[in-house]
């Protein structure tokens, strides 16, 4: 079952960091609540298209057995990202779960003006 669900969190938590869509923000949010980090609305499952629902109802399931988020490197602080570019964690809570879990320094992520001309 965990290779299932490290691929299902993994399609998951990139969804949410590359996607603009309301399915994308929804799934930010179910991903931050299941460490216990965030609130998730169940009734939003159904906002959901099928194999997007799938990978959250497996994650769901999963995280009954601990923190699932924590099988994939820097994935809680990848689920803080992602709530925090959707808008819904204001930027000093998101700096403030950093600085909680340990992880006050964020990586840069590169912009077009750190590649190589």
């Amino acid at each position: 079952m965990w290779p299932k669900v490290q691929s299902a969190l993994e399609r998951l938590i990139s969804f949410a960091e590359t996607s603009d869509t309301r399915q994308a923000r929804t799934v930010a949010s179910l991903l931050l609540s299941i460490p216990g980090r965030g609130t998730f609305n169940l009734s939003e499952l159904r906002t959901l298209n099928g194999p997007v629902r799938r990978d959250v109802l497996l994650c769901i399931e999963a995280a009954c057995y601990g923190h699932i988020v924590d099988m994939l490197p820097g994935g809680l602080l990848r689920c803080i990202e992602a709530n925090e570019a959707h808008g819904l964690l204001r930027s000093d809570h998101a700096e403030l779960l950093r600085q909680v879990l340990g992880e006050a320094a964020v990586p840069p992520r590169a912009t077009s003006s750190d590649e190589p001309m």
